[in-house]
């Protein structure tokens, strides 16, 4: 069976992915991958999807952050919109630690807008 060779260029998303890592490493921050429910936790990461709820239910914004090592689901109930989150933004946020459909939650954390170096 002949020996199957890596790829001479990282894809995008690797790219992208260790580039995240990077940044969230000089932060006071746990990775994605090793967080555990029912724990505090904070966490650095980039947005990399946003979800307003529609009018005709309760105000929610739900966003996934990424760290390069996984992905994790914050979800702030009553509000539809917070200033300065949005796709493509690194935020910290600082809260309790849940389990929803095979990925870690977090729901009304606090939070911070970082700025990537």
């Amino acid at each position: 069976m002949a020996k199957q060779r890596e790829p001479l260029f990282a894809g995008r998303e690797k790219i992208e992915a260790d580039e995240d890592a990077k940044f969230v490493g000089r932060t006071a921050s746990e990775p994605i991958a090793s967080l555990r429910t029912r724990r505090h936790a904070r966490v650095t990461g980039v947005i990399i999807s946003l979800v307003q709820s529609v009018p005709s239910v309760s105000p929610s914004l739900t966003v996934e952050v990424s760290d390069g090592s996984g992905v994790l689901t914050v979800t702030w109930l009553g509000r539809r919109a917070i200033s300065g989150v949005m796709a493509g933004r690194y935020i910290q946020v600082d809260g309790m630690v849940d389990a929803g459909d095979g990925r870690p939650v977090m729901f009304n954390p606090s939070y911070s807008l970082a700025v990537a170096q």
